[in-house]
């Protein structure tokens, strides 16, 4: 389960692009046979690196569960 804010959907590089809910699945899907823990910890460093070093203007919120 992933549950997010509209701040990491909306997140923009530097070309205004949002990271969009393609990336978000194929992110999820590159990543979901590790714990919940490194997935966290992979999808925030995707998303800052394609965010860059444009500024955010909105919260980055996510909660991801997984069941064994």
């Amino acid at each position: 389960l992933f549950l997010y804010s509209d701040g990491v959907s909306e997140a923009e590089n530097k070309q205004g692009e949002q990271f969009g809910m393609e990336r978000i699945c194929n992110t999820l899907t590159k990543y979901h046979t590790l714990p919940a823990e490194k997935i966290k910890t992979k999808f925030i460093k995707n998303l800052y690196n394609y965010i860059g070093e444009r500024p955010v203007y909105d919260d980055i919120t996510f909660v991801i569960v997984k069941q064994n």
